[in-house]
């Protein structure tokens, strides 16, 4: 049998858990009869009638008898310790002697009053004065020895018997007892949680009761038994000590000593719990006081959230409130406000004051004022110049220091824009207007080049003469075609370009271009697939019906020129809103490396080669042509996949 299998062995952990109680409860004992025989005084005698413990029992039979005697005459003194039936010496050891003392010429004279039957042996004596306040008498007792009697003070010296001589082996056994109980605990709580075929440690109901709850509970539990315990000895002794008991009652010590056990029992298996809680991990988190804690941190995050809304919220409204104040009662508000407590400060006291107060208010109330006023002058200059009114300009006469500054500063910003944005525009008109120039002075040589070549063509050349006219053929179609392109880019940018709007069916020119670019489709191995997703014959927009061909046709020619051989091109019309949608959906045959934005540019193209045909214009000539109609062409670009969407409003 391993140490593994020891700590689950159920008959191993009951024997620890017994073995800890019964060690606990002999450490109480043992520890509880030492501290008994200290407070006895048995550490300091070895004879029983020299221990303050006999004093103190036969000056309780003093004491009560001294009770009895306040009450009766000096005639009835014997009669009265006659009839006290706890001094008669079959049930008491202690005899009583009572005497009355005088003064007289040969001194203090004492005159025996009574006295019960007294002890052939005396083991000790003494006495007592007592007085009413008009008698005084000497109360002396004596100690039978041996004791025949079985009182309060035959029990004690029995106790004395039996503890005294062991007062030195105690101390040592409660030591034993304590150093065996701690090392029974240890391996008790090392087998603590862990049961017969399981892994791990695991928890049993009691161990899922709250640990702060169980705690009290086993407090409250062993304080009660405590209680009764003291009750119980309370009144054994007080029977032993005011009345003869033929015996001592062997149950009492029993239960007391049951009362103890059953606490060492509660406290162990306390203990056992909280070593299998703290195992598992997390204890705290199983106690009504985290929970108590942890609701009252969850309640003030829940106040703190309410109360950051409610600021935050009060906030908004504040804020909306003042922003919309005028700047100058704004300004009045917060500085008119101080001001006006200060005045009625002043006012408190004299009238000269008040006087010369209220005249300092007045001028600070026009200064703001003044300052209110340049201030709203500047925020609308500021506001103007922002919204691109680069003209407006503020009046700054009337203005002084910063503020006169301030002004001619955002003056001389809105001279700035104004002269920056003409140079910007003549430049732009002057770009615009060389390349329209060079493409119309190109025209006229390439005309004449295409011609010749055409010429060239129809004549019968041999050899590689007519594959050259052929590349030239080629190339010059192609730079006419360049030319062309920006001549158009150069009229949609500068809008030089005159737009007819009107009714028109974008299905007709969808099909339209279909059918010119249906045997590019072909010989690019392109499937071109048209969807209705509107669910109506005719989707009417108001165009330039030429134009949006044009468009089309560039966003046509780009499929054929770029789209992945073999793959299908998708034109889908669809209706969002009040808009009509057409988009075509392409698979690109490059990798498209480049920006939405970057590829809406001029004479950017899809290919970083440039190894494919074309200017690179086709699209934003295309944007250009679909905005002078009032309507929109954006890209999406996802991987491989190209996808161009025209919208336009819909007519009915």
């Amino acid at each position: 049998m391993d140490l593994n299998d020891i700590k689950r062995n159920p008959i191993v952990k009951t024997i620890l858990f017994i073995l800890t109680a019964a060690l606990m409860t002999a450490s109480v004992i043992c520890i509880s009869l030492w501290g008994f025989g200290m407070s006895c005084g048995y550490d300091k005698e070895s004879d029983f009638y020299k221990s303050e413990q006999c004093r103190s029992y036969a000056e309780t039979a003093v004491w009560r008898t001294s009770e009895a005697l306040m009450q009766a005459s000096e005639e009835d003194i014997q009669l009265t310790l006659d009839r006290l039936e706890y001094l008669d010496p079959e049930v008491c050891n202690v005899g009583i002697e009572i005497y009355q003392t005088a003064e007289s010429e040969k001194g203090a004279e004492e005159t025996l009053l009574g006295a019960t039957y007294m002890p052939e042996k005396v083991g000790v004596s003494g006495e007592h004065e007592v007085s009413d306040g008009f008698r005084e008498y000497v109360i002396k007792y004596y100690v039978s020895d041996p004791l025949t009697a079985k009182d309060g003070v035959y029990w004690a010296k029995k106790g004395f018997d039996i503890i005294q001589p062991n007062m030195d082996v105690l101390v040592p056994a409660t030591l034993c007892c304590f150093g065996a109980m701690l090392l029974f605990m240890f391996c008790m709580m090392s087998c603590a949680g862990y049961r017969k075929d399981r892994e791990g440690v695991t928890l049993n109901p009691i161990d899922r009761i709250p640990l702060d709850i169980f705690t009290a509970a086993v407090t409250a539990a062993a304080i009660g038994v405590t209680v009764c315990i003291g009750i119980v000895l309370e009144d054994s002794w007080y029977r032993i000590t005011y009345s003869a008991v033929e015996s001592m009652n062997s149950g009492i010590f029993v239960l007391c000593g049951s009362g103890v056990f059953l606490i060492s029992v509660l406290i162990t298996g306390l203990l056992a719990s909280t070593a299998t809680r703290v195992k598992t991990g997390g204890w705290w988190r199983n106690t009504l006081i985290f929970f108590v804690l942890r609701f009252i941190w969850k309640a003030a995050l829940y106040i703190w959230r309410i109360c950051i809304k409610v600021s935050k919220f009060t906030g908004r409204v504040m804020k909306k409130a003042f922003m919309g104040i005028p700047l100058v009662w704004k300004t009045m508000l917060a500085a008119g406000v101080p001001l006006g407590i200060m005045v009625i400060c002043a006012g408190v006291g004299s009238g000269e004051g008040f006087l010369f107060a209220f005249f300092i208010f007045l001028m600070l109330m026009a200064a703001l004022l003044y300052v209110s006023l340049c201030m709203k002058k500047l925020q609308k200059g500021a506001r103007e110049l922002a919204s691109g009114n680069d003209e407006y300009r503020i009046e700054t006469e009337k203005m002084i220091f910063d503020f006169k500054e301030h002004g001619e500063n955002l003056n001389n910003i809105g001279e700035g824009i104004s002269i920056a944005v003409a140079q910007r525009m003549k430049s732009e008109r002057m770009k615009t207007e060389l390349i329209t120039n060079v493409s119309h002075d190109l025209k006229t040589p390439l005309t004449s080049i295409i011609n010749y070549v055409d010429l060239l063509g129809k004549e019968e050349l041999k050899g590689a003469a007519s594959e050259y006219v052929e590349v030239l053929s080629r190339q010059a179609a192609r730079m006419k075609k360049l030319t062309e392109d920006v001549v158009e880019a150069s009229k949609v940018s500068t809008g030089n370009m005159a737009v007819e709007l009107t009714k028109t069916d974008t299905f007709e020119i969808i099909n339209q271009a279909a059918g010119e670019y249906k045997e590019r489709f072909e010989s690019s191995e392109l499937d071109f697939i048209l969807r209705n997703k509107t669910g109506r014959e005719n989707v009417y927009i108001t165009a330039d019906g030429r134009l949006l061909w044009r468009a089309i046709d560039n966003l046509m020619s780009n499929i054929c020129k770029y789209s992945q051989p073999g793959t299908r091109v998708y034109v889908d019309v669809s209706e969002e809103g009040d808009e009509a949608v057409v988009s075509f959906k392409n698979i690109s045959k490059e990798e498209l490396n480049i920006s939405e934005e970057e590829l809406m540019e001029r004479f950017v193209r899809g290919d970083s080669s440039r190894s494919s045909e074309g200017s690179g214009l086709g699209l934003n000539i295309a944007k250009n042509l679909v905005g002078i109609q009032g309507g929109t062409l954006n890209i999406k670009i996802d991987g491989d996949l190209f996808k161009a969407e025209i919208r336009f409003k819909r007519e009915a």
